[in-house]
């Protein structure tokens, strides 16, 4: 009985030593396929994820598209009803004063009244259809990128309207044609001048106006104050006080007319030509700053010309020109936004002083960099960490070429110099483009020089160099740059030509690779070298828009970004000039 009691005792013991021992095994185990399991479902998502953010965003947008008309629908119908009851209670007595419309505001003393568009023109307030348009002519496009808003007025000599049209839409591919909203507003109050303007506009355009491209818009006459009775201000003469403050209304007109219509407004003029592909240059770069803060893009140095805006910003713009649109132009009025928005706003003197060259002679004035050759070609890349043993001239830096801000301009290489692309994430590569030399430097370029790519499954089994401290030298870093894989690691997929060029497809049996590179033969000349395009379409994600041209830019950003890592710390950056002021004899 001692030893079958004895027994049955070891047999629990053993038991709960297998329990014991087995457990945490089997809960690694299944720990590590829980880890596989959300690695998998993650790299699934992310793709959905980022889709998703982008549906919600537009969904954002036009919430408060449709918040800010729904206030001011309700904004104007208590000031309609408090109308109505103040005539009701006072009988047939009118009251034409301005003044007394606005009391309207304040008349019940327990409620808080938020300012409108009433406050500062209270006039608007005596004709119900003062905000109505009395032209439009319109298909109601709406929900597309880019809608473009081009005032014009009575001109007595002749009108660019037309011509302008024309070189806008010649200008625009079929894509984005149909991304795209052209308004013409005509800014007068003699409606047999607009109607016929409005014909002209159709005769020649019919067909654009039909598919919703192009639309006409023009105020009533009601919409305007008794301009002879705004103050003067800095000593100008009456018609120069009441044409700044018609065009202060019409910009805001226009802009309001077009806040639902797209994502982005770009302001123009009605006597601009405008450069091939124009359009799909501002979309893509405009979507590509989309995370960045910034409240206007600048595609031309020619006053409100080629001035790009959020559909979304255009409420906080219309409402500082409604504000100060009797005291100051609308130029004056963007540059204060600037400074209240912006905390160091200013151009450098440099670029101040050669942004724009004006022939007084026949007011001829364009912008100096229209129509020239581009300095390098930005293209939207797979995001990347650049890397190079090359010293570059000044800022000319290679991962400022790559990300689209100039090009890349170093001293003349040694053998085995290298620029290295190392993709955040590894991806496909279908072709590439390496363009060297420029219009200002034709033989700066790359004369005996390979591209080669890393692929992953190589890169798994290479014997990887060891990484050099802080304290190395300056030469043992550069060899870590040019020497950290095996030369055989890497798989040749091209070569510069005599031109300076290395244009080829990537074979599909190489796979995914994380790496990308230029790597010296030789180099026999004094010539310094400039890259001025990189272009690595890949299979990916972060390659969804197209390549866009680049010569210079401006970015103004909504505030001083300066302790935030990789940000602007200045106002503006430089960007394309892309239109031109036509003969301006007209005016």
């Amino acid at each position: 009985m001692n030893n079958m009691a004895w027994t049955v005792s070891k047999r629990k013991c053993f038991f709960l030593l297998f329990i014991f021992v087995v457990s945490p095994l089997m809960y690694h185990f299944m720990q590590q396929g829980d880890d596989t399991n959300v690695n998998v479902i993650t790299n699934s998502l992310e793709q959905e994820l980022i889709k998703n953010m982008q549906f919600l965003r537009e969904r954002l947008r036009e919430a408060e598209f449709q918040n800010s008309e729904r206030s001011q629908d309700l904004i104007s119908l208590k000031t309609k009803l408090s109308e109505l009851l103040r005539e009701k209670t006072r009988g047939t007595e009118q009251s034409n004063s301005s003044k007394k419309s606005s009391n309207i505001f304040y008349k019940d003393n327990n409620v808080l009244q938020m300012p409108s568009i009433y406050n500062f023109m209270p006039h608007l307030l005596d004709s119900p259809s003062s905000l109505k348009p009395a032209l439009h002519v319109s298909q109601e496009r709406e929900k597309v990128s880019l809608v473009f808003g081009i005032p014009t007025i009575r001109r007595e000599k002749m009108s660019y309207l037309l011509d302008t049209l024309a070189s806008l839409l010649d200008g625009m591919s079929q894509e984005s044609k149909d991304d795209s909203v052209i308004v013409v507003f005509i800014g007068e109050t003699n409606m047999e001048f607009v109607r016929q303007v409005a014909v002209d506009v159709r005769k020649r355009f019919d067909s654009e106006i039909a598919s919703g491209l192009v639309e006409i818009v023009a105020p009533s006459p009601s919409f305007y104050p008794d301009l002879d009775a705004v103050p003067l201000t800095f000593g100008d003469s009456r018609e120069r006080v009441r044409w700044r403050t018609k065009q202060n209304l019409d910009f805001c007109f226009l802009m309001m007319y077009c806040q639902r219509k797209a994502r982005f407004y770009i302001q123009l003029e009605d006597d601009i030509v405008a450069t091939p592909d124009y359009a799909s240059t501002i979309k893509t770069f405009a979507l590509q700053q989309e995370t960045n803060k910034w409240l206007i893009l600048e595609f031309s140095a020619l006053g409100f010309i080629g001035k790009l805006f959020r559909t979304s910003d255009l409420s906080l713009v219309v409402e500082f020109f409604l504000m100060f649109h009797k005291d100051k132009p609308v130029d004056w009025l963007l540059d204060h936004i600037l400074w209240v928005k912006v905390c160091n706003p200013e151009k450098d003197q440099v670029s101040r002083s050669t942004d724009l060259i004006c022939a007084t002679r026949d007011k001829h004035c364009f912008d100096k960099d229209f129509k020239k050759a581009p300095l390098f070609q930005a293209h939207l890349n797979p995001r990347a960490e650049v890397v190079t043993t090359l010293e570059p001239y000044q800022s000319f830096t290679a991962d400022r070429l790559y990300i689209g801000q100039t090009f890349f301009w170093a001293y003349p290489p040694h053998t085995d110099d290298v620029i290295r692309l190392k993709f955040i994430q590894p991806i496909t590569i279908e072709k590439f483009k390496f363009k060297s030399g420029n219009s200002e430097h034709p033989g700066d370029i790359i004369r005996n020089a390979t591209v080669e790519v890393l692929p992953v499954r190589a890169m798994q089994l290479a014997r990887k160099m060891h990484e050099p401290g802080r304290d190395s030298s300056p030469e043992t870093k550069k060899d870590f740059i040019k020497y950290e894989f095996p030369r055989s690691t890497y798989t040749r997929v091209g070569e510069f030509g005599l031109n300076g060029l290395a244009d080829n497809e990537v074979p599909q049996e190489i796979g995914e690779v994380a790496e990308m590179r230029i790597r010296v033969l030789g180099h026999n000349s004094e010539n310094w070298i400039i890259l001025s395009e990189v272009q690595s379409p890949a299979s990916c994600l972060c390659n969804i828009f197209k390549a866009f041209k680049c010569l210079k830019y401006f970015i103004r950003t909504h505030k001083e970004m300066s302790q935030e890592p990789n940000t602007i710390h200045r106002g503006r950056m430089r960007y394309i000039l892309l239109l031109e002021k036509a003969d301006d004899k007209a005016k």
